[in-house]
């Protein structure tokens, strides 16, 4: 199931993907970050 939101740009949004959202806004409240390297590796780029 997807929702909608509307911004400049109306986009489209599944419920993974807002849970992830949300997730990264609790970790980025409480002042945890990810180093580019850890990035790197989460996203499989290295």
């Amino acid at each position: 199931m997807k929702k909608k939101f509307k911004s400049k740009d109306e986009l489209e949004l599944s419920e993974e993907t807002i849970r992830q959202i949300e997730e990264a806004r609790k970790r980025m409240k409480k002042g945890k970050y990810y180093t580019e390297e850890e990035a790197k590796k989460k996203l499989k780029l290295k």
